[in-house]
């Protein structure tokens, strides 16, 4: 196996043999495409429910989309 595409990472068995995995719907991600990464990455979560919502959910190939409320920025 030469590389997994987005939304999935590499696991090598004991037998050394390399295989695809997907990431955990909800939890985790890569966007990255034709990669070895051995790991996905954590989405991101909301920090403070009064001055942030949540513009599009994490989903296997992309990070969650977060923004602040009107009138508030993040430094």
């Amino acid at each position: 196996l030469e590389f997994c595409q987005s939304g999935s990472y590499m696991y090598r068995h004991g037998s050394g043999d390399e295989v695809c995995f997907e990431c955990e719907p909800g939890q985790t991600f890569i966007s990255e495409g034709q990669h070895k990464y051995k790991n996905c990455n954590i989405c991101s979560q909301v920090k403070i429910e009064q001055l942030e919502i949540i513009v599009t959910q994490c989903n296997i190939t992309h990070d969650t989309e977060i923004q602040c409320v009107e009138g508030y920025y993040r430094k």
